[in-house]
């Protein structure tokens, strides 16, 4: 059960999200426009720094690239010893999907963090030592 404290600062949080939902408008067609829009918001609210819109516009356009790029790619087998870097945090049935496109040798190393926080202090040590032994396994094998 919650404290009385614990609820209210739970209704403070939940306000504060919902002022920081930009409003959109959809008069405004042009993704581009739609950009400046959610960036201007973003500034005057006071939680992105002024360059925001042009930050903003380059990770729009990375994503949009990579997602064309993965949308028409079709991954083939290969036969080659694999090094696959798992976080503790990935969904489990990631193995299977690797399994299927090695025809080689697939070699886990679970290290700890997600995504976002793999090569950040203090799991990119971690890392780097599940690298130094792969690196060494294919050195002595």
């Amino acid at each position: 059960m919650r404290t009385a404290g614990e609820v209210r600062a739970r209704r403070r949080s939940d306000a504060d999200a919902k002022r920081l939902v930009p409003p959109l408008d959809e008069k405004i067609q042009d993704p581009r426009a739609r950009i400046a829009a959610v960036a201007a918001f973003l500034v005057t609210s006071g939680v992105a720094p002024v360059a925001a819109e042009a930050d903003l516009r380059i990770r729009i356009d990375v994503f949009m690239s990579l997602a064309r790029a993965f949308s028409s790619y079709s991954p083939r087998p290969l036969d080659v010893r694999v090094a696959l870097f798992s976080t503790t945090a990935g969904a489990p049935e990631q193995r299977a999907v690797w399994r299927e496109l090695v025809g080689g040798e697939l070699v886990t190393y679970r290290v700890p963090g997600d995504h976002y926080t793999l090569l950040r202090s203090p799991h990119v040590e971690r890392v780097a030592k599940a690298i130094r032994s792969s690196v060494a396994a294919l050195d002595h094998g």
